[in-house]
């Protein structure tokens, strides 16, 4: 048993070892040779099928669609398909605070709720200066009307955790026309940092959703890359219980000061390594694949 058991062993290290080195070999084939002038944008899906398959992310795995809960700074949350089809975080379509931010029509509507902003987030594929060209309208007027709560729509671009737009000490830049206004911001990144393009409610939400497109064109490009300590958080990670503390049975293949009674490790050791390897070496392909592609969960 024990020599089967080690055959096992050694054929999942072979195959954990192949995936972890083939998913290299793929991460390293779709690393972006960036150019200057080179640009990247992604403002509609082609068809509604395309748009549910992509799962809230740019087939080339640039740009992405996230929530920022306001009581939460620095969190950006994952959104999922909902009834629509729009790109929600996983709360009923009837919330009024985090669920109601929402991405609609293909990529092109953008609707905050009054607890979050909803957020289209570019992944720098390499260190430069870049410029960001918004196109943004409101899809209706914002009009003031006397007793109503009504506010207009906010505009905010950051880099990681600092603020490139609006430049100056405004928070945001207020959305009131109907009308196409364009934006235009240029910075300096590094690889693998993330800029945030964050659309707010300001305070009520009725009638907040904007119709946006976004550019990003490289004026330069070098070869600074962002520490990992200078990523700030992004994701919220759902609750671990903690580990059961009952009891185990006891063990019948040990000797009474705990040795095994046989030669050579046991069984139970041998599918503990076998589970080890193959969770390391799949863990090893993630981290590679996520390092080179650099996406609450």
């Amino acid at each position: 048993m024990k020599k089967i058991l080690a055959l096992v062993l050694t054929l999942c290290v072979a195959l954990s070892m192949a995936v972890a080195f083939g998913s290299m070999a793929n991460a390293e084939e779709k690393e972006i040779d960036v150019t200057v002038g080179m640009k990247f944008e992604y403002n509609a899906a082609e068809s509604v099928v395309k748009w549910m398959g992509e799962k809230g992310t740019s087939p080339d795995g640039l740009w992405a669609y996230k929530v920022q809960p306001l009581a939460r700074p620095g969190v950006y949350m994952n959104v999922v398909i909902n009834d629509g089809p729009y790109y929600a975080w996983a709360n009923p379509s009837g919330d009024t605070g985090l669920g109601y931010a929402r991405v609609r029509d293909l990529g092109t509507n953008f609707h905050p709720g009054t607890d979050a902003d909803i957020v289209k987030v570019f992944y720098c594929p390499s260190g430069g200066t870049i410029k960001l060209d918004t196109i943004i309208r409101r899809a209706t007027e914002f009009v003031v009307q006397e007793g109503s709560e009504n506010t207009p729509t906010s505009l905010a671009i950051y880099v990681e955790d600092r603020k490139v737009f609006p430049e100056g000490g405004d928070e945001y830049m207020a959305i009131t026309k109907a009308e196409d206004q364009t934006y235009s911001v240029t910075f300096d990144v590094k690889k693998n940092e993330r800029v945030y393009i964050r659309i707010g409610a300001i305070g009520q939400q009725s009638g907040d959703a904007v119709v946006m497109s976004n550019t990003v064109t490289y004026e330069a490009v070098n070869d600074g890359v962002a520490d990992p300590t200078d990523i700030t958080l992004t994701t919220s990670r759902p609750t671990v219980e903690a580990p059961s503390t009952t009891s185990r049975p006891a063990n019948t293949n040990r000797d009474p000061i705990g040795r095994p009674k046989n030669d050579g490790p046991n069984v139970g050791l041998i599918i503990g390594i076998v589970a080890a390897v193959v969770v390391v070496g799949g863990a090893a392909a993630f981290i590679f694949i996520k390092k080179k592609n650099s996406s609450a969960e």
